[in-house]
């Protein structure tokens, strides 16, 4: 037995003969959709943003409460991740960029931004869409891009499946 959730929608299948119920033409659309679903396990019921992994959303929850847990001793300025603290720390309060860009002369406080950054002069495309055959400079460009265009689409064939 499985479990696909999607928003405020849980469908629960035995297995695939029980699917079959729904109508055999469809069969194949029904498994596609589930295994499009299944990577949205976890799903924010505030906002509907959804999460293969239960920390992620535990994370993305403090959003919502507003629970900053973790304060710059220098500024005071709160943030929810312990990550993003020493970010800003590093970007505002710590004037050290000792991560330099071999191509342009760029420096960055967090070895991580010169990564990012170094995509620009490569023009490499690393987060791909799962659906299509776009790709991305960030994780975050894919995540907007697939809720914009493909989380209509799976929604849909959930609802043309049930009808």
């Amino acid at each position: 037995m499985f479990t696909v959730q999607y928003f405020h929608f849980s469908f629960n299948f035995i297995d695939t003969t029980m699917v079959k119920t729904i109508d055999n033409s469809k069969v194949s659309n029904v498994v596609k959709v589930h295994e499009q679903l299944k990577k949205l396990k976890y799903v924010c019921e505030i906002c509907g943003n959804t999460f293969t992994r239960q920390s992620n959303l535990i994370v993305h929850q403090k959003i919502h409460t507003l629970q900053k847990e973790y304060v710059c001793n220098i500024c005071n300025k709160a943030f929810i991740q312990k990550t993003n603290l020493k970010n800003h720390q590093h970007s505002i309060h710590i004037d050290e960029r000792p991560h330099r860009c071999d191509i342009c002369d760029k420096s960055f406080s967090i070895k991580s931004l010169l990564n990012k950054h170094r995509l620009i002069h490569t023009g490499e495309r690393p987060y791909k869409c799962g659906h299509c055959k776009k790709s991305f400079l960030s994780s975050s460009h894919r995540t907007k891009h697939i809720r914009s265009v493909h989380d209509k689409i799976v929604g849909k064939l959930w609802i043309d499946l049930l009808v």
